[in-house]
Formats: structure tokens, C-alpha cells, sequence
């Protein structure tokens, strides 16, 4: 199969599984796509176990603006196959938290240099980049990618990102120094 054939394959099944009622209820919250189908993770994650990983299938996906085609790039990209350079522009191209919690979960703490790019982000002047940083951490820590030394490093990283204006940044930091305790 193509990966042009892949893709309407894809998107015949999130027509398929459209839910309006998600859908309506995350424009009320805020969270606004171009094109949102109202899908669950649960329902992604089984179209994601339908198709192999593939690096090119995942990018097209990835430009789509669809937000389920953003949630389900990162699960159908191979880790092994994705640089740093490929990795740093995902990250400036999230476009929310929903989209950089799924990037977190399924591909990004999955990369052997994803502690670098944590450490990276976490010095970002913007905001969405900085949530981003922290949720990776937050996400290593619960693998038990975090050693005890680096803990004293992170922990002050989240200190430092506590009192932030952006609610969003602080809740992170919350979080991830809650774990990292």
C-alpha cells in the first residue's frame, strides 16, 4: 500500500469513527482545530495498531490539519528513525498541550536524546515549549529515565517554572516536582 492509499485509509476510518459530541465539547473548552473528528485515544491508539510504523506516513500526517492526524503521527512514527533536527521541529510545530502530551507519551521520551531536548526547552522564552519540557521530564520520571543526580537539577528546573504566569507551565511544574519528590 502507498502511502497515499495509507492515508485516505486513515482518514476513512476517523470519518467513520466521528464523535460530535467530543468534537463540540472540545471547541467549547477551547481546544480549536481546523478539522476535528471528536476521536478518543482509545480509538486512535487501535487505528495506530492497524498500520506499521512508518516515518513518511507519520510526517504526511503530521501536516495534516486534522487533529487526529496530529495525535496519531507520533504514534506511527519509529523512534529509531527520527532525528534530533526532525524531533526540534515537531516540537516547535505542536500546536497545544493535547497534541504535546500524545508527542510525549508515544514518541519523543522514546528518543535517546530526549533528556537533551528537556533540557533545551526548558529554557525556552515561550510557553507552550516550556510545558513541553516539563511533561517530558515528567514523563522520563515515570519510565525511570531520571538518575538521582539529575533529580536535584530537574526538581530546581520545575522550582524555577512554578511561578510562572501561564497557568498551564505551572501546573506542569506541580506535577513533575510532585514525581520527581
Amino acid at each position: 500500500m502507498t502511502t497515499e492509499e495509507t492515508i485516505r485509509k486513515i482518514k476513512a476510518e476517523f470519518r467513520r469513527g466521528m464523535n460530535g459530541v467530543v468534537s463540540s465539547s472540545m471547541r467549547e473548552k477551547g481546544l480549536h482545530y481546523k478539522l476535528n473528528f471528536g476521536l478518543t485515544l482509545p480509538i486512535l491508539k487501535e487505528i495506530s495498531q492497524q498500520y506499521p510504523k512508518d516515518a513518511e506516513v507519520a510526517e504526511k500526517l503530521w501536516h495534516e490539519e486534522i487533529r487526529e492526524s496530529k495525535l496519531l503521527a507520533p504514534m506511527l512514527y519509529p523512534a529509531e528513525m527520527m532525528d534530533m533536527e526532525t524531533a526540534k521541529r515537531w516540537i516547535t510545530e505542536i500546536p497545544n498541550t493535547e497534541v504535546a502530551d500524545i508527542c510525549n507519551m508515544y514518541l519523543i521520551s522514546k528518543l535517546p536524546y530526549a533528556k537533551t531536548l528537556a533540557y533545551e526547552y526548558s529554557k525556552s522564552d515561550k510557553e507552550l515549549e516550556i510545558y513541553i519540557a516539563l511533561s517530558l521530564f515528567n514523563r522520563l520520571a515515570m519510565a525511570g529515565g531520571i538518575g538521582e543526580k539529575e533529580k536535584t537539577e530537574i526538581m530546581a528546573i520545575a522550582e524555577q517554572h512554578k511561578a510562572e504566569t501561564s497557568p498551564t507551565v505551572t501546573i506542569a511544574a506541580l506535577r513533575l516536582a510532585d514525581r520527581l519528590q
